[in-house]
């Protein structure tokens, strides 16, 4: 055989066995993630009056439920639970001291911003409700000088109730928030107020918590 034939047969044999070859050394492996997003998603759990001045206007015996009425209502637009509080007569040193339980029913960590605030007063002497202040962040709003807003946040650790600030703490699933509100109305200098209706709306965000990163970990040895 022609020296020069051979070697340009010798590529063409090779081709099948290259092809055999690769058939079987050929390997993969599949991986499958699947990830369910967490919710962020809180309810108020319940509510009690630590104290108040409010009066029996009608000498009946009654002020829950008549001149302080606190009611949960579902809010179907914002999809949220909140409460209604409605105060009727409020006076000058008139004060409401109240503790919510709120509960984070997700399923991720979450963190509360400080509350966002909005006063309103309706109707005379500033004829239709108006909004005097906010909304905003409680230590950006300027507070009404006839008002007095003071709220505290609380967590559970150990069995004890501890002050947290916002932001900073970290509510996680099934925990509760203790939130304390002090509201007291200063209206001696403001007897135009007399015979308004006066509205403080408070909203508390809440957040999910960003956790810290987890690194260097793998399986033992497959053997």
């Amino acid at each position: 055989m022609n020296t020069r034939l051979a070697f340009a047969l010798i590529p063409l044999m090779l081709l099948p066995m290259v092809g055999f070859g690769s058939a079987h050394w050929t390997d993969s492996v599949k991986k499958d993630y699947y990830m369910h997003a967490g919710t962020v998603e809180v309810e108020i759990v319940s509510w009690h009056v630590q104290g108040t001045n409010t009066y029996d206007v009608d000498c009946d015996g009654i002020v829950f439920g008549d001149e302080l009425l606190i009611t949960n209502v579902l809010d179907e637009d914002e999809e949220v639970v909140k409460l209604d509080i409605t105060v009727d007569p409020i006076y000058p040193c008139w004060f409401l001291d109240l503790e919510i339980i709120i509960h984070n029913k997700g399923r991720l960590s979450i963190k509360a911003d400080e509350p966002i605030v909005s006063w309103t007063i309706d109707p005379p002497p500033y004829g239709d409700p108006e909004t005097i202040a906010g909304p905003g962040p409680i230590s950006e709003v300027r507070t009404p000088p006839f008002w007095q807003y003071i709220y505290k946040y609380y967590i559970l650790r150990d069995g004890d109730w501890v002050e947290v600030e916002p932001t900073t703490m970290v509510l996680k699933p099934s925990q509760v928030l203790r939130v304390k509100e002090f509201i007291h109305f200063i209206g001696q200098d403001y007897p135009e107020l007399q015979c308004n209706w006066l509205d403080l709306h408070v909203e508390i965000p809440f957040f999910q918590y960003i956790g810290e990163e987890i690194a260097c970990y793998h399986w033992p040895d497959l053997g």
